[in-house]
């Protein structure tokens, strides 16, 4: 089965403005939450954000955020949260949020999360490799690396407990036995990029009214020199 990265639409024709959302009130709740895709488990918020479209921005059931809420989240509208529950995900939260458009509010979209990130089947620890850069420029001087041995889970989580900085040379990344139809896969890659089936992207296209979605092959997606992916 083929996966997929879950991308915003760029035609500017439907989503009428890129970004679509410009402004955040209630942006400091991103402070006083420590919210970001690492962290993981199901969670509580303070306050919700309200989302301030441009004024040309058209309303797409997947809207552009822009970085405007906090990473790992995305806004899609309530519709498709429930066509969602057709389908093998993992855990999420949802929250009805407000969406503001030339002195209109539009009560029709909410804020997704996934509560867990797909890492400990997917990613083969003993076929990647992972290092400590010792200096500046480890990126493309890899005599400025220090090579460490992560073998499971566990020592990938010890390693990040203890915030040691390390970064992977190489992934192998084993899609093989992954049935979720929807899962975060920023864990392994540091982008949290939300990577759906094969099965779910063809439902999603073929659904008249949905709007704003992209998709990109996940082997298209990553550095092939990097990761290494098998279905």
């Amino acid at each position: 089965m083929k996966f997929f990265v879950l991308k915003n639409s760029i035609n500017i024709n439907l989503i009428g403005a890129y970004p679509q959302v410009i402004e955040t009130y209630n942006a400091d709740y991103i402070k006083k939450q420590k919210w970001a895709y690492k962290e993981e488990g199901c969670i509580s918020l303070p306050s919700l954000p309200e989302l301030v479209l441009d004024p040309e921005a058209g309303f797409t059931t997947f809207l552009n955020t822009a970085g405007k809420t906090p990473a790992g989240s995305r806004v899609f509208e309530k519709s498709f949260i429930e066509f969602l529950k057709g389908f093998k995900t993992q855990e999420f939260q949802s929250w009805n949020i407000l969406t503001h458009q030339n002195k209109r509010t539009i009560e029709g979209y909410s804020l997704f999360r996934l509560c867990y990130q797909n890492k400990e089947y997917i990613l083969d620890y003993k076929n990647s490799v992972f290092y400590f850069p010792s200096r500046y420029h480890h990126f493309t001087d890899k005599t400025n690396r220090t090579y460490v041995e992560i073998n499971n889970n566990e020592d990938y989580e010890k390693l990040q407990k203890e915030k040691k900085i390390f970064y992977p040379e190489k992934l192998r990344i084993d899609l093989s036995k992954v049935t979720d139809d929807l899962f975060i896969m920023g864990h392994h890659t540091n982008i949290p990029e939300y990577i759906v089936s094969e099965k779910l992207k063809d439902a999603i296209k073929k659904h008249e009214k949905f709007t704003g979605f992209r998709f990109v092959e996940i082997k298209d997606r990553f550095n092939k020199e990097m990761v290494d992916f098998k279905y």
